[in-house]
């Protein structure tokens, strides 16, 4: 059984069988939350069980990466190690973010003038900043995207073939099937009505 967002270290196993190391502990829903009076989640506040806010960003997050149910997952592709990383590492400041964004929802002024009569941002949004570098000096040193881009490509691939994402949708790619033939099709070549 898995289990995430808990103070139970050991969240389950991956489909590999590797454990799962999580241990985000999403507090629990109460009124002293500073988005009591905003929260989407009425059935959460209700049964004052754990932040759903939290929760569907986590998970949202770790699903992206290891969705057992995707065919777009990364977790056949790093080692053990890496993926322990992942875990331990980038999914704990994955927290802080989400926590910090609950936070920065709730500041009324992003500037203030300080002591010395400068503009000065918030400390929480230099916070946000910094946990967003942190977060993606981890994804660079994995090198979770440039492995995401060679599995599965990137919306970069699509601009070059002149293709927006809504194009993508609406047609499909146009170079699938030559992908899956191992490479580019040759044109057909254009007979003589002479």
């Amino acid at each position: 059984m898995t289990e995430y967002n808990t103070l139970t270290p050991v969240a389950g196993r991956d489909e590999k069988n590797r454990m799962i190391l999580r241990m985000e502990a999403v507090q629990k829903c109460t009124p002293q939350c500073l988005l009591w009076n905003e929260c989407p989640y009425e059935g959460t506040k209700k049964r004052q069980s754990k932040c759903q806010i939290e929760v569907q960003f986590l998970n949202g997050v770790f699903g992206t990466l290891f969705d057992p149910g995707s065919d777009k997952n990364l977790s056949g592709v790093l080692n053990d190690l890496e993926f322990q990383r992942v875990c331990t590492t980038l999914m704990p400041l994955y927290h802080q973010l989400v926590r910090m964004n609950k936070e920065a929802y709730t500041v009324k002024r992003v500037s203030y003038v300080n002591k010395q009569g400068s503009i000065a941002m918030h400390p929480v949004f230099r916070e946000q900043r910094e946990i967003i570098k942190s977060i993606n000096a981890e994804m660079r040193e994995l090198k979770l995207i440039e492995r995401w881009e060679k599995h599965f490509g990137s919306a970069k691939s699509l601009k070059m073939k002149g293709m927006s994402i809504e194009d993508m949708f609406e047609t499909g790619d146009p170079d699938y099937y030559n992908s899956m033939a191992g490479g580019k099709a040759k044109p057909k070549k254009k007979e003589n009505k002479s």
